[in-house]
């Protein structure tokens, strides 16, 4: 259903649904106790918070029995709240399961604006909603909504992280990360092949024990000590030429860029090949 507003199929509209993370029918207790709450409340038969794509509903919070339909694509279509007293003698649902007779329904919407779906109670009797009634369903509505574009936010969140460890994954340098103790959070595909230790071997060990000739142990072991006590990395920030070790004890000449991050470091480092490396101060 579509109507003149064409509100279901907004490419926007749509994209801040997808956005949202939550179309795959997973439910949400946060937005159970929503629907729990309006049911109680209300004393009605069913309370259902509804996404609304351009031809599907996904349930992502309920209490009581479920029909097979309810006008929330109206609702969505409309941008409007849609009351209904009596389904029996009321044209705009015709055709509706029988269990729904009295129907309350409101946009549940995006922090911009979009009606992303609605929050709506069903009662299997003819009612006339109250003002109060109607005030607390349209509150109801706006807490799922605020709950919903949380969801969107740590999907997106999440996202953005699955895209930045893919691209570091996938960097042609060696990429590692490490605490603020120089214990190794991260560690590449590229890295793997540079120093020869796979990522399982290489997280959660320090990274001295990994990369670092011996003779170096030491001034490196003073350097994280000088940091935890307010001094601050020469080496951050900037591109220097130093001396590595792979698993095997073979040495060898890298060129590496470090920065860091509220938890640790991240370093980039590639072979140098052409010219002899040096060992900053």
């Amino acid at each position: 259903m579509t109507g003149a507003d064409g509100r279901l199929s907004d490419a926007v509209r749509l994209r801040r649904l997808r956005d949202t993370g939550m179309l795959g029918g997973t439910p949400y207790p946060s937005l159970d106790r929503l629907a729990r709450a309006a049911a109680h409340q209300l004393r009605t038969s069913s309370a259902l918070v509804s996404l609304v794509g351009a031809d599907r509903r996904v349930l992502a919070g309920q209490s009581g029995p479920v029909p097979e339909r309810t006008p929330c694509p109206v609702v969505v279509d409309t941008d409007a709240p849609l009351l209904v007293c009596d389904a029996r003698c009321d044209e705009r649902v015709a055709g509706y399961p029988a269990g729904l007779v009295a129907y309350a329904g409101f946009p549940v919407r995006s922090h911009d604006g979009y009606p992303l779906g609605t929050f709506g109670v069903v009662d299997d009797r003819p009612r006339d909603w109250e003002p109060r009634e109607l005030l607390l369903i349209e509150d109801l509505a706006a807490a799922a909504g605020t709950e919903i574009d949380l969801r969107a936010r740590e999907h997106e969140l999440t996202a953005t992280v699955l895209r930045l460890h893919d691209m570091l994954e996938n960097a042609p340098d060696a990429h590692m990360s490490v605490d603020a103790y120089g214990v190794v959070t991260g560690w590449n595909k590229a890295a793997e092949r540079m120093f020869g230790h796979r990522a399982t071997e290489a997280v959660g060990r320090p990274v001295a024990d990994l990369i670092i000739p011996e003779r170096f142990v030491a001034a490196h072991a003073a350097g994280i000590a000088r940091m935890h006590t307010g001094g601050v990395s020469t080496l951050v920030g900037e591109r220097v030429e130093l001396v590595a070790r792979n698993r095997y004890g073979a040495e060898l000449p890298v060129e590496m860029s470090l920065l860091r991050t509220a938890g640790g470091y991240h370093a980039f480092l590639h072979a140098i090949t052409d010219r002899q490396a040096r060992i900053p101060d």
